[in-house]
């Protein structure tokens, strides 16, 4: 398989005085892979399947900021984001030979609007709401989604150390191509995936109870979220015996724990931080419960000299998590414990990084996994990734030029979030 991706970023941040800002951002991105398959019987070649995925994009957001007075301001903005996914698909069977081609393009508009204000020194609210409008087109057929995402912080500061926020969001996830493509693709000889391209996009609601402490170097977050429209793998014997997998909407979906993090200072140079999500997942399917319950964790001892620009430490992320489908679950990140080394040099201008990953056991999985279980059959599905084992990554950075100081600021708008089947890293 090869894969090639582009991504340009354009930022504009202009703050016209006190009370006005304007931020803008636009970004174009191309991705294109080529995979082939080859199934063999007795050492013969019977089957050779080739597809070439190619994805265009562009998304443009504008924000605008209006401080009213310290007790209240306003955001509000447009966010324009387009796409366009091919799939071309070259099947060779025997001596027959089938060519398939799936274009999916879709339109999105987006505007939000929150308000911000501060009662006293102890109470804050921001609540706000965006509309979004989605025009997928598939076979020269387009649908209409109108998406409403409330919005709601309501922050108690219980005195200077301790503060308490109220969240409530909304998240729309789009079907990516693989799962809206109808064309059908063999992962084995006995495996295959057909995408549905009736696919509507998923809503998630999320609320959240957040403990900050300590200017939120200590914080907690129990959290509950639950969807109707969920996007679950499901899997189906065909008659000829073939394992089909295709993808619905599923209603009776809800995820919840607890995350937080920790962050213990040594001194002034060496601290340990760790965060971590406990959680349970459950969804029905045709009368059929699935759940189970899971976590990650992320823990790093570092030491810090900002003076030499150098920082050192060993790193640890169980990251291997549990992603929930309405038969069974995926496998997917990765775990590891490693040695970390960076280095900043004069003027700032170079940068050298240096991860090595330790080769131990103890505490990591190298397996990643897809599970399935209906009352037809049971399958399971490994992945190896032990070639994390002694893996060194170099990394440099080079600035050619300063530039101006900017802001990190909280994107409100992204095109297409993903929390499942994440990449190797």
């Amino acid at each position: 398989m090869t894969q090639n991706l582009t991504i340009k970023r354009f930022f504009i941040s202009e703050k016209f005085n006190e009370q006005n800002e304007l931020r803008m951002d636009a970004g174009l991105s191309h991705y294109e892979t080529l995979g082939d398959n080859r199934f063999f019987t007795n050492h013969v070649l019977d089957r050779y399947e080739q597809a070439f995925d190619n994805k265009n994009s562009f998304k443009f957001n504008a924000e605008y900021i209006h401080q009213f007075n310290e007790q209240s301001s306003l955001q509000t903005g447009y966010g324009f984001y387009r796409q366009k996914n091919t799939n071309d698909l070259t099947t060779v069977s025997g001596n027959e030979t089938d060519n398939q081609n799936f274009i999916l393009t879709d339109t999105r508009h987006k505007l939000f609007m929150y308000y911000a204000y501060k009662f006293n020194k102890a109470w804050s609210v921001k609540a706000g709401m965006a509309g979004e409008i989605s025009k997928p087109q598939a076979f020269g057929l387009e649908t209409t989604y109108l998406i409403s995402q409330p919005y709601l912080d309501i922050k108690y500061q219980w005195s200077k150390n301790i503060a308490l926020k109220i969240k409530y969001r909304t998240e729309s996830n789009y079907p990516d191509l693989s799962q809206a493509n109808p064309n059908t693709v063999y992962l084995d000889p006995q495996t295959a995936r057909k995408g549905n391209p009736a696919l509507s996009p998923a809503v998630t609601h999320k609320l959240g109870l957040r403990f900050d402490f300590f200017g939120g170097s200590l914080f907690a977050e129990p959290y509950y979220h639950f969807s109707n429209t969920y996007i679950g793998q499901i899997s189906r014997l065909r008659n000829d015996g073939i394992i089909e997998q295709t993808y619905e909407n599923i209603g009776n979906y809800t995820h919840y724990g607890i995350k937080g993090n920790i962050a213990i200072p040594f001194s002034k140079s060496v601290f340990w931080q760790t965060n971590f999500d406990v959680y349970h997942s459950s969804i029905t399917y045709q009368d059929n419960d699935n759940a189970f319950n899971d976590y990650n964790l992320e823990s790093n001892l570092v030491y810090l000299n900002r003076l030499k620009g150098f920082t050192s430490g060993f790193v640890y992320q169980r990251g291997m998590n549990k992603y929930i489908s309405p038969q069974g679950y995926h496998k997917w990140n990765n775990d590891f414990l490693g040695f970390l080394v960076q280095k900043t040099f004069p003027k700032h201008k170079l940068n050298m990084m240096l991860l090595y990953m330790l080769p131990v056991d103890f505490g990591v999985d190298y397996v990643q996994e897809e599970y399935t279980k209906s009352w037809q059959y049971e399958s399971l599905t490994q992945y190896d990734i032990h070639l994390l084992k002694n893996l060194l990554i170099v990394r440099f950075n080079y600035r050619f030029s300063k530039g101006k100081a900017t802001r990190k600021t909280k994107k409100i708008i992204d095109d297409n979030p993903k929390t499942e089947k994440k990449g190797l890293f």
